[in-house]
């Protein structure tokens, strides 16, 4: 009878251990393994396996906790992410345009005065010709008798004295804020106030 005891007692020991490693393994083995697997689809980049997690406490709990923070962190690292993306490629055309801008200014002040060039440059276009009413001031200045002068001079100096002609009235033009519009023969003919207004 002893030994009967013994058995039974043995079998419900044994029966007892059983159900309490079920009951660890239902309590922690089973929500770990979810937790891994969550953990696993997190890492390769899918947020939303971490949705509808049957909250747990203890240290379960807080592994739970810390990978909803980690998924927090990776989704705010990807809205920087995007930040800096789209700033990058913003300051890239901003680049672009300037560079695109400057090649057409310098091809421009090869056909054109630099002011002109300069505000057609730095002009964003329009798909509409634009007028516009503004009082302008047109000079037009020649040299007086300068056919005459050419019959008794030579081409050199005549090309020289047209030469420094142009320079000086281009300079005077300038420092007054005109712009020279055309060399014609022996005249120049120059605007002040258009295209580019004047300062003052």
């Amino acid at each position: 009878m002893r030994r009967q005891t013994f058995s039974f007692l043995l079998a419900g020991a044994g029966i007892a251990l059983l159900l309490v490693v079920l009951s660890l393994r239902a309590l922690i083995v089973h929500p770990l393994r979810r937790l891994a697997t969550r953990t696993r689809g997190l890492a390769a980049g899918d947020r939303s396996v971490l949705d509808g997690m049957r909250r747990r406490g203890g240290e379960i709990g807080e592994m739970q906790d810390a990978l909803l923070v980690f998924r927090d962190y990776l989704a705010e690292t990807d809205r920087l992410s995007e930040v800096a993306r789209l700033a990058a490629a913003e300051r890239e055309a901003e680049a672009l345009a300037r560079i695109e801008r400057e090649r057409i200014y310098r091809n421009l002040c090869s056909y054109l005065p630099e002011q002109v060039a300069a505000y057609l440059a730095l002009k964003e276009p329009v798909g509409s010709i634009e007028a516009e009413r503004r009082e302008v001031t047109v000079l037009f200045a020649d040299l007086r008798n300068f056919s005459a002068f050419c019959e008794a001079r030579s081409p050199e100096e005549a090309a020289g004295l047209l030469h420094a002609f142009f320079g000086i009235a281009n300079k005077v033009v300038e420092s007054h804020g005109g712009i020279v519009e055309e060399f014609v023969g022996d005249a120049i003919m120059a605007i002040w106030n258009a295209p580019v207004p004047c300062q003052g």
